[in-house]
């Protein structure tokens, strides 16, 4: 058994990773694929706190409360009831693992008309929470055979020594085993003596008598009720007339009487069955809330926790784990089935997971059955094929699947439990598996993937056991100068050593140059002694080549005297491949693969967006540079699978660099589209990033890429520009209730929030004066009227059509608000072969119009004379307007530069007035017309332009 093997250990390089200890770090486009998850519910985890107050304070703080209410949604913990571990098992078994804090997990129900994606930005706080995840569902591992010799039961108890080994021990009244599943049909004759009763509450009287958070919980629980689009829990665990079979055709494989003339026998007979119902009433194969069950399972005093259920998947739940850790932590054992899928590369959860035991399918002689999967994460095998057991309607079937050989195991889990009642979960996985027969021989090919062996519960019963040695605490991996450090706490679980132990390390050549290392303890490991090598950790260097995302296999070996085991982790080697940058006024994420504010593909958790004044304004962005649609790369959303493109490969990643040129913070990194594909281009793209971090220049990012053209064609016509999402004060409901506009003097495109008059500004602007502008605003929703391009996703024909059709599309929507996108692009221009070109962009932020406005202004005279920029801009003391405020005659005068022409404009930038051909140093403006307000006054100069704020009384 895998004491610690992760689905996927998402290690952050240069820093020991603790997991769940950095907010999301999942490939979240697995999401679009499929609803494999609530489609309203999110989970949390809150960041511990050391004073309770402040916690409460900020879940229920009006930061918070806003976002809540931007998606209409009700908070609650997922486990109200719990109440810190006071391990005393842990003080005496040094294999247990330390409890997660379950009071930081919460769960959140929303209203709101929005994606579980959607939801899971806006309710994303780095402040406050450590990660967020979708619900995850799940699905039962059972199948159907239509072969007619199925009607038969077949014989597996003779090849897992069952029946002998009841002669020692048919299981203890005082071992409970949990089955989170289907449901039972609870009046089933083979069943109903084996349930598990608790007789510290009074049935149906109403009251929560034993203090425990659930009321009349009697017979088990059901944590969905009849729909699982509505999970509502009650304390009747029963399928019902028309539920799904799985969790009774598994709890009589585990519990069915023995020795009552009655139908079959279950493995563990005599213990106790504490029916948990995860699935609802229509029959559907699918459960949810599982982490809730394993909890109250562990809380009840469980013993054995059955979970025949999951899927073959790269996305997992960390509060999935959490739940299967607190089990661990209070002595119990968590039995998963591998699945159903045949597949040995890709992992199901939950099996893949931290001290769960994984247990694959095999045939009556032991070959491994065509359906079962496989691979290093497999703990045991046991037969899953033919397995005839208890239905609904007090009847009996034959069904086949993994799930049936976890209910096997974790019967035999029970019995060896009820022999070792001193034993932790840990120690019996490593029990059976130590006395597990060897099949090896008899499944060519497979090797260890079908785990040590299979079952065999006399064995398990009546023999002596090796050592067993296992990582027992969250593994850490640490990258210093090319080296990979590994460090963890390994424990004997079970028989003393009879020498000191070495543990040897291997990683795969394909990246590592030294691909083993070993460290020796100094003495001798005694049953549930504990060896930690932090002082000394185990050291692999990697290639000059290894990549940056990389997932692998580390093979842990174990050797003492005659005593050898391996033990296999994966883990998903990560540097970051962003930058979170908080030098100014403004916090915003930098990737290495041509975006701003998120990292990739759909992985928008991944990243800050761009944040001002604690609002995140920016949901994503990414670079487009094409001369045609077929001829296109960028780092935004597609129409197509992949749903967005990461054309753009890191050959420099963005560093800070040490001696800043012109800004008091500068970074750089350098991308190509080698991984574009037939659109690609042959270019080169290196990005100065630069910001300054005092007034009036601290609320905008400046972006300056040279683009070179490294192939041997000439490019002609093209376009470069970002692509970007807005969410500026999202209203409450979750609607973003925005409009994107152009302003064509400050070649600056920006969004704000028509419902909010305390809207930030948020925008780009293209800084260069080398290259025409484009801008294009786009809105996210169909509205009456506006031209949708995203409906149906993001074509290159959409995408080039908004890099190449000037500035004409510059308001959107043309009327009301809705959820906006824009481009604010540049071209056409020419690259030869191995010519470059320098185009600048800026991010800016802002209080209102004026503001943003102001600081594109700033920006041009920070640049002039570094970059190719027009001339500098007049400034607020080369122009007055006096008096102001008044009732709406102006005098506008300049120190000696001719006025060309004025425009009055909303604060939103609608233009209301415009006056040209002025030619003069001074004039009268008369507005006496307009209602009393504040409004914007533009001058044109011979020396620029200037944008001042004016009040009508």
């Amino acid at each position: 058994m895998n004491l610690l093997k992760p689905s996927l250990l998402f290690i952050t390089l240069c820093i020991a990773y603790i997991i769940p200890g950095q907010a999301q770090t999942q490939d979240w486009k697995k999401l679009v694929a499929g609803k494999n998850y609530e489609a309203h519910t999110l989970l949390l985890k809150l960041k511990p706190k050391a004073d309770f107050s402040v916690r409460k304070q900020s879940i229920f703080g009006t930061s918070f409360q806003d976002k809540l209410s931007h998606i209409q949604g009700n908070i609650v913990p997922i486990f109200p009831n719990y109440k810190p571990v006071v391990q005393t098992l842990r003080t005496t078994h040094a294999g247990l693992p330390k409890a997660p804090d379950l009071s930081l997990l919460y769960r959140i129900d929303f209203k709101a008309d929005i994606s579980v994606i959607e939801a899971m930005q806006k309710i994303n706080d780095s402040e406050l929470i450590e990660y967020v995840e979708p619900s995850f569902l799940h699905t039962t591992q059972m199948l159907t055979p239509n072969d007619p010799l199925y009607s038969n039961q077949e014989s597996y108890l003779k090849k897992i020594k069952a029946d002998l080994a009841w002669d020692v021990t048919k299981g203890s009244s005082e071992v409970i085993i949990a089955i989170t599943d289907t449901g039972l049909d609870m009046d089933h004759p083979d069943l109903v003596n084996n349930i598990y009763k608790n007789t510290d509450e009074i049935d149906e009287n109403g009251i929560d008598d034993d203090n425990d958070g659930y009321v009349d919980n009697v017979l088990g629980w059901d944590f969905i009720g009849a729909t699982l689009d509505n999970p509502v829990a009650d304390n009747n665990p029963d399928i019902g007339a028309n539920g799904q079979e799985h969790g009774t055709h598994v709890t009589g494989i585990i519990g069915a009487s023995l020795d009552n003339n009655v139908g079959i026998a279950g493995i563990a007979p005599n213990c106790k069955l504490l029916i948990l119902k995860i699935g609802d009433d229509s029959g559907i194969n699918k459960v949810a809330r599982g982490y809730e069950a394993i909890v109250y399972a562990a809380d009840q005093g469980a013993h054995i926790i059955n979970a025949s259920w999951g899927g073959v998947s790269d996305l997992h739940s960390k509060v999935e784990q959490e739940a299967i850790t607190y089990a661990t932590s209070k002595g119990a054992l968590v039995i998963t089935s591998a699945g159903n899928s045949n597949n040995g590369t890709l992992y199901q959860d939950p099996s893949a997971y931290q001290f769960v035991m994984s247990v694959a399918s095999v045939t009556n002689q032991d070959a491994k059955s065509g359906f079962s999967n496989y691979g290093k994460n497999t703990d045991i095998s046991a037969p899953g094929e033919s397995i005839m057991s208890t239905v609904a309607n007090g009847l009996y079937n034959v069904r086949q699947g993994t799930s049936m050989a976890s209910a096997i195991v974790a019967g035999a889990a029970a019995l060896v439990k009820s022999q070792y009642p001193k034993a932790t979960g840990l120690q019996i996985a490593e029990i059976l598996k130590a006395t597990s027969d060897d099949i090896q021989s008899l499944n060519p090919g497979f090797g260890d993937n079908l785990g040590k062996g299979r079952v065999n519960i006399l064995r398990a019963l009546t023999e002596s056991t090796p050592p067993a040695i296992r990582m027992t605490e969250q593994l850490s991996l640490v990258e210093e100068s090319g080296v990979l450090k590994i460090s963890s706490t390994f424990t004997n679980l079970l028989a003393n050593t009879t020498a000191p132990v070495t543990i040897k390390v291997s990683g795969e050549n394909t990246f590592f140059e030294v691909t083993e290392d070993s460290v020796t303890t100094a003495t001798n490991l005694d049953s549930l002694g504990s060896y930690n090598n932090n002082s000394a950790p185990l050291q692999l260097k990697f290639k000059a080549d290894a990549p940056r995302h990389w997932i692998t296999t580390l093979a842990f070996t174990y050797r003492s005297g005659a005593y050898e085991a391996t033990e296999y982790v994966t883990v998903k080697l990560r540097s970051n491949d962003y930058l979170t940058i908080e030098k100014n006024q403004l916090k915003v994420t930098l990737s290495d693969y041509g975006r701003v504010g998120n990292d990739e593909n759909l992985n928008y958790l991944q990243g800050e967006g761009l944040v001002y004044k604690n609002n995140r304004l920016l949901f994503s962005s990414g670079l487009m540079i094409g001369k045609s649609a077929a001829r296109l790369v960028d780092a935004v959303q597609s129409d197509a699978t992949p749903f967005f493109h990461d054309h753009f490969t890191p050959t420099q990643p963005i560093t800070a660099v040490t001696t800043p040129k012109l800004a008091d913070f500068e970074y750089e990194g350098v991308v190509t589209d080698a991984n574009a594909g037939s659109s690609k281009l042959g270019l080169e793209i290196k990005t100065r990033y630069y910001i300054w971090n005092k007034p009036p220049n601290d609320k905008f990012l400046i972006l300056e890429h040279t683009i070179t053209n490294t192939s041997n064609e000439t490019h002609e016509n093209l376009y470069a520009g970002w692509f970007a999402d807005w969410d500026v004060n999202p209203a409450s409901g979750g609607s973003n209730l925005n409009q994107a506009r152009w302003d064509e003097a400050f070649k600056l495109g920006y969004i704000y929030s028509v419902e909010n008059e305390a809207s930030n500004f948020g925008g780009i602007a293209l800084i260069s004066s080398n290259v025409d502008p484009a801008y294009y605003a786009l809105v996210n929703e169909n509205v009456a009227g506006n031209e949708n391009l995203l409906s149906d996703g993001f074509s290159n024909d959409e995408k080039f059509k908004t890099l190449s059709s000037g500035t004409s599309n510059n308001v959107a929507p043309i009327s009301g608000a809705t959820d906006v996108s824009q481009v604010v692009g540049a071209g056409p221009f020419t690259l030869a072969p191995n010519a470059s070109t320098t185009i600048t962009f800026a991010f800016v932020a802002g209080d209102n119009l004026e503001d943003i406005q102001t600081q594109v202004e700033a920006i041009q005279q920070l640049l002039n004379g570094v970059s190719s920029l027009p001339p500098a801009l007049a400034t607020k003391n080369q122009i007055e307007i006096r008096p102001n405020p008044n009732e709406g005659t102006f005098q506008i005068k300049t120190g000696g530069v001719l006025i060309k022409n004025i425009e009055v404009m909303g604060l939103q930038g609608q233009l209301i007035l415009e006056k040209k051909l002025v030619n003069d140093t001074k004039l009268h403006l008369h507005l006496q017309d307009l209602p009393s307000g504040v409004y914007l006054l533009r001058a044109y100069t011979t020396a620029g332009f200037i944008t001042k704020r004016i009040v009508i009384r």
